[in-house]
């Protein structure tokens, strides 16, 4: 028999670790198992926000947050003078950057793209 004492915002946060799209299959099972068949059960108003306010939040860093501000703006040449001048874009053989990829995959959560 094996007992396990953790508080809820522990907890969550173990689930946060656990479920991320960068953890093992197995694991991220085990902890989708364990948030949606215990905890969702146990206090669903906390899941509901958990899963709202941090499963599926998404964090911006400064850069992207700078960048996202000339996409909104919409001006293009402003976006692509950003992306050369950050390194995000190579200037020899246009190949982007990791930054720039992971944006991207934010940018098409959104329906955005870049230029």
């Amino acid at each position: 028999e094996a007992y396990w004492s953790i508080d809820l915002h522990n907890l969550l946060h173990f689930l946060m670790l656990r479920m991320d799209s960068h953890a093992q299959t197995e694991i991220r099972q085990y902890a989708t198992v364990i948030g949606e068949e215990i905890v969702a059960r146990w206090v669903p108003f906390v899941w509901e926000a958990f899963r709202d306010y941090r499963l599926n939040a998404m964090r911006l860093s400064g850069p992207e947050t700078e960048l996202m501000r000339l996409l909104i703006a919409q001006d293009q040449p402003a976006v692509k003078e950003w992306l050369k001048e950050h390194g995000w874009v190579s200037l020899k053989d246009g190949k982007k950057s990791r930054e720039a990829k992971e944006l991207e995959v934010k940018l098409e959560t959104l329906g955005l793209r870049l230029p």
